[in-house]
């Protein structure tokens, strides 16, 4: 008959440990956690199983329904953990060297005694040597609970108490279960690159943010979270031409959670949040961050048609630097081709009224205060002409040409080239560089030279043109 004697201890005599060593894999993915391990010996002892029915089965249970971390105040529960018997002395539950009923449904640690190996009868057959098990955490116990860096230990003991007499399950305190959860803080998700346009609606005093999206850290320890640039903004002209650089302090970094302040981007790390954020249910946190751009960064900064490229590092932390990871968020503007004039006025009239000699003697001009409005995002030259060579007088031609009349620099204007109305369209500013909303003030003049022209025509009537403006690219 073969005698079974039950130790939960190593060799030497010594509580041991049953350490369940978790993984990142585990907790951040939700894997199940699986592993057979070293639960205690089986020593040959003088006498079988103790001749009762009650007390034939070898159970296990916890001291406390929870694993208490380290730190005394984090816990996860016992039942967390389901285990099973895997082998006793290399040999398999129901296999010939170890006889019992089988198969013995998984079970999970609580409180109360739960069975692990269930003899046949009271001299089962069973040889000597390592106790092995199976314990398991389900995949879905990592979505409910949230698991703290460090060690949740529980006491484990088991059911049958030393005897002198028989040879059961010594000593009765089975020694501790530990699950080990490693320290990490890491990206868990988002998006790494973004490609925008902007467009003449975005350059109209409003802000513009871009989205930073799904931005969430996988994490164990209390987390920072950190950004920076990697260097100044490139820009690349339109269609080519050299390349420059625009500051990183045109961007904002900020966010609709109140967690996270607004930085204005430098080239050093910088904390978002001034208090760590702490672990939740799940290990996971989400980071809702945006690039902001203000009206004022936009025009002074992204208005020049081309493409501006740069890199955001994001990092998440310890509070003691022992653990981080970087992302690099690489981003590419390209602000499209945006070019109009418009006058102030659509119905504005530019009126010249010859009353007196005088007039005719010292020539008239007309001042047209911010009289065209010019965006251009490229280099460009603008031009002037009028829909014919000659005023017209109830639709009909009149031998009044059209270049008596000059259109030049307006008050506080320099860069106009003075220049007569003709049919055909005359450079009237060349080589101008970007321009947003700029204020073109005109004067219009008819000078003493040309006002003989307009001697012995028919007075008190109206001779009409129009002006045509527009502009080219360089």
């Amino acid at each position: 008959m073969a005698i079974i004697y039950f130790l939960f201890q190593s060799f030497n005599g010594n509580s041991q440990s049953i350490d369940l060593n978790l993984t990142q894999d585990n907790i951040l993915n939700e894997t199940e956690y699986f592993a057979t391990l070293n639960s205690g010996y089986l020593f040959m002892g003088g006498l079988g199983w103790r001749r009762t029915t009650i007390n034939r089965f070898v159970m296990l249970r916890s001291t406390n329904p929870n694993f208490i971390h380290n730190n005394g105040i984090y816990s996860l529960p016992t039942s967390l953990v389901n285990f099973q018997l895997s082998s006793i002395a290399g040999y398999s539950p129901g296999s010939s060297g170890l006889s019992t009923q089988w198969p013995i449904p998984e079970k999970y640690i609580t409180t109360s005694f739960q069975s692990f190996l269930q003899p046949l009868y009271a001299g089962s057959r069973a040889y000597p040597g390592d106790i092995m098990i199976n314990y398991r955490i389900a995949a879905n116990s990592f979505v409910s609970n949230m698991f703290i860096a460090g060690t949740y230990s529980a006491d484990i003991v088991h059911n049958q108490p030393h005897s002198l007499i028989y040879n059961y399950i010594d000593p009765s305190d089975g020694g501790k279960m530990n699950i080990n959860v490693p320290a990490f803080s890491v990206w868990n998700s988002g998006t790494l690159n973004y490609s925008v346009a902007l467009n003449a609606e975005n350059f109209t005093g409003t802000d513009y943010e871009i989205t930073l999206n799904n931005l969430e850290i996988g994490h164990t320890v209390p987390s920072f979270v950190e950004i920076k640039g990697q260097a100044p903004i490139t820009f690349t002209p339109a269609g080519g031409g050299v390349t420059s650089t625009r500051p990183l302090s045109a961007l904002q970094i900020t966010s609709n959670n109140t967690v996270f302040s607004t930085k204005t981007l430098t080239n050093a790390y910088q904390a978002l949040n001034s208090t760590a954020l702490p672990v939740a249910v799940g290990n996971k946190t989400s980071v809702p961050l945006k690039i902001k751009i203000l009206s004022a960064q936009l025009a002074s900064n992204f208005f020049e048609a081309g493409t501006y490229t740069f890199n955001l590092d994001v990092r998440t932390r310890s509070n003691d630097n022992s653990v981080a990871d970087v992302k690099t968020i690489a981003v590419t503007i390209v602000t499209n081709a945006i070019s109009y004039i418009r006058l102030k006025d659509e119905n504005q009239s530019v009126v010249f009224n010859f009353l007196t000699a005088a007039d005719y003697q010292t020539g008239k001009s007309v001042n047209m205060p911010g009289h065209l409005n010019i965006t251009n995002n490229k280099p460009f030259q603008v031009y002037v002409k009028s829909t014919g060579n000659y005023f017209t007088l109830n639709s009909t031609p009149t031998s009044i040409p059209v270049s008596i009349v000059t259109v030049e620099n307006g008050t506080g204007e320099t860069q106009v080239i003075s220049k007569p109305l003709s049919a055909t369209s005359q450079n009237i500013i060349r080589n101008a560089t970007p321009v947003l909303n700029k204020q073109l003030s005109i004067k219009y003049t008819i000078p003493p030279s040309q006002t003989g022209i307009l001697f012995n025509k028919p007075t008190g009537v109206t001779y009409l043109t129009n002006v045509i403006y527009s502009f080219t690219n360089l």
